[in-house]
């Protein structure tokens, strides 16, 4: 019976690879502790450890359902998102590809493991993570958790106007099929879709070009789909 222990324990799955998120959020915790209070300075260890406090990972499932219905795109544009807050905040949570958590009637999921500045550990299920919109609330969740002002409302309705929401959808469909290339190595549409995703960004740009705020960011995320 020891040697059956010892042979699970060793063969036990990486936590990016678990379905349950238990592990990952106690390893987050451990850490994260605040280091305790001295009178000499911090150590630079120290004060890594502390800016590490406060985190936050996405997993975005990567299952048959999910993937079918978009999730590939989701994790894209949620990628692009944290990198808009890490370029405002200083603050980028980790975005990576997770297993299914047989949420596949929810499907596109995305799941949010926290560890607050205070210790506090959450986990948030979103689900129909279907658009940019969607995805904008997933990432706003996030920061909200840690106190971090989003760079912009993308999710308030009077901030969406029907161009941009076009722009968005052309955005997202472009997405969508160069995530299919990627996982199928097959074309889907007529043009190839990183020709398709250059058009939607180009389409983006030209509908804000009269906002000077906006098209700063729809250049931004040009150059990182680029």
């Amino acid at each position: 019976h020891q040697h059956i222990a010892c042979f699970f324990l060793r063969s036990a799955p990486r936590v990016d690879e678990m379905a349950s998120g238990a592990l990952l959020l106690k390893q987050l915790q451990q850490r994260r502790t605040v280091p305790a209070a001295s009178p000499c300075p911090p150590t630079p260890a120290a004060m890594e450890r502390h800016a590490f406090l406060a985190h936050a990972r996405i997993l975005v499932c990567s299952g048959v359902d999910c993937a079918g219905l978009g999730s590939g795109a989701a994790l894209l544009e949620i990628e692009e998102l944290c990198a808009e807050l890490a370029a405002s905040s200083g603050t980028q949570p980790d975005v990576v590809r997770g297993v299914c958590t047989l949420q596949c009637a929810n499907a596109p999921v995305a799941n949010v493991h926290q560890v607050s500045d205070n210790g506090v550990v959450s986990m948030h299920h979103h689900g129909k993570v279907n658009g940019p919109e969607r995805c904008a609330q997933v990432v706003g969740s996030v920061a909200r958790g840690l106190a971090l002002a989003l760079p912009e409302a993308r999710g308030s309705p009077e901030a969406r106007g029907p161009m941009m929401r076009r722009v968005d959808g052309l955005r997202w469909n472009a997405l969508r099929q160069q995530d299919r290339l990627l996982r199928q190595q097959r074309r889907s549409s007529r043009l190839p879709p990183s020709r398709l995703l250059a058009l939607a960004l180009q389409a983006e740009a030209s509908a804000v070009k009269g906002d000077p705020v906006r098209h700063a960011r729809a250049e931004r995320r040009a150059a990182r789909f680029s």
